[in-house]
């Protein structure tokens, strides 16, 4: 989905709490390899975000805005139910001040 969006602004970005870098590129390595950047949290983030079930998805808008958080799976038909109608806003211009 990532690959057919892109051009539209769509950005995936997982997100592992348990494992360290180098479990994940292991991961990535023998298992699967994903087509998306992963990062790993820390202990502080682990703790913040314990209590939401996994996967947890936030949809994050263009201005960095959470405008949504999913717990569970999706086929892809209910993501790009999720997803496009934050794809189809128009990016806001930035404002210059004089």
């Amino acid at each position: 989905m990532q690959h057919d969006l892109e051009s539209k602004g769509l950005k995936i970005v997982g997100a592992s709490l348990e494992d360290s870098a180098a479990a994940v590129a292991a991961y990535q390595h023998d298992v699967r390899k994903f087509d998306y950047d992963v990062v790993v949290g820390d202990s502080g983030l682990k703790s913040k975000f314990a209590q939401a079930g996994l996967p947890t998805t936030y949809l994050i808008d263009r201005e960095g805005k959470i405008r949504d958080k999913i717990t569970g799976a999706r086929d892809r038909a209910g993501w790009e139910a999720a997803v496009k109608p934050l794809l189809d806003e128009a990016p806001v211009a930035s404002q210059k001040s004089d």
